[in-house]
């Protein structure tokens, strides 16, 4: 197959109509497109993308090119600026088609908000789509938001599929257009080295402990799942290093325990697995802070794998763990 170069770079005013062309296919539905700009939507559209300070602006879109040629766009702003950026956008339009739509807010402050993302139909296939999103995410972290957020239909999988490999999950849903729409979000995680304990952390974190046990320790019972909770915040409270990973809302989403070189407890809350987050805490704990052993229970097999494949191989086998209860305990060191 023959070698195509994409690159992804910032739009020009120039762009406007590639902008506009992404926007439409975006959006999708022909009716809502006549119902938001007029029957000559694409050219309303393209001045849109025309001006500055306008949703669609050029000022916030980035451009995937194929061997020179432009092959898609990715449009999006800060949330905080939603309202101020649809009156531009309700400015262009009240002068193109003498009139302005009634749409419910899509973004709030808090996100930076992926707008509208599209490949053109004949560059489709060649991995286009993935390279605008993750460098819209990249240049929307670069600029210091914690968070990147989108809205997708329920009725497009596909799309959806993406965005969650990419690092996106679900956090609620939004109408929009007459459809009903996921919104997503990816945060850009920030790592740190708790230093003062309080109580209302302690609390989030042992509240946290309990929906990554209820999702991945099937072979607790609700008893000892109770019961070990109330051993919690006291481990929290004595090991000796605890690490915390918060998402773009300072809200903790994972912790780990470090003690003598021992990973004493790392969990992660289930709504964030698959993220990257467990491996980047434990890589972090091996490069920094001497972490050389873990003990993990048998009877969850997939942590058993995680840590296998984090370069751990076990060396010791009990029947019980250490409050004498008949959970088998896998040691394991790298």
């Amino acid at each position: 197959m023959e070698s195509k170069t994409i690159i992804v770079r910032k739009a020009v005013r120039e762009d406007a109509a590639v902008i506009a062309e992404a926007v439409a296919m975006a959006i999708g539905d022909e009716r809502a497109l006549r119902n938001y700009c007029g029957e000559e939507y694409m050219a309303v559209l393209t001045e849109i993308a025309r001006h500055e300070a306008t949703q669609y602006s050029w000022q916030y879109a980035l451009i995937a090119e194929v061997d020179g040629a432009a092959a898609g766009a990715i449009v999006g702003y800060d949330g905080a600026m939603l309202h101020t950026l649809r009156e531009g956008t309700f400015a262009t339009l009240r002068n193109c088609i003498g009139r302005t739509p009634t749409i419910v807010d899509e973004t709030s402050a808090g996100e930076y908000y992926l707008d509208s993302v599209a490949v053109l139909h004949q560059f489709r296939g060649m991995g286009i789509g993935r390279a605008l999103v993750s460098a819209f995410c990249d240049s929307a972290f670069a600029q210091g938001h914690r968070c990147v957020g989108l809205i997708v239909d329920y009725e497009n999988p596909d799309a959806e599929r993406l965005y969650t490999s990419l690092g996106f999950r679900r956090v609620g849903t939004r109408p929009f257009f007459n459809h009903q729409m996921w919104h997503l979000q990816r945060c850009n995680y920030r790592l740190h080295h708790v230093e003062e304990r309080t109580a209302e952390l302690i609390e989030q974190l042992t509240t946290l402990w309990e929906a990554s046990v209820r999702a991945s320790h099937h072979f607790l019972s609700e008893e000892d799942i109770c019961e070990i909770r109330g051993y919690v915040p006291m481990a929290l409270g004595g090991v000796e290093h605890l690490v915390v990973t918060e998402d773009g809302h300072n809200m903790p989403v994972a912790f780990m325990g470090v003690e003598n070189g021992m990973l004493e407890m790392l969990f992660v809350n289930p709504t964030h697995f698959g993220c990257g987050i467990g491996s980047n805490m434990v890589q972090h704990g091996i490069e920094n802070m001497g972490i050389e052993e873990v003990t993990v229970n048998e009877q969850n097999p997939s942590a058993v794998e995680f840590y296998k494949r984090m370069g751990f191989r076990a060396y010791k086998r009990t029947e019980c763990d250490e409050q004498g209860r008949p959970f088998p305990l896998i040691y394991m060191r790298l």
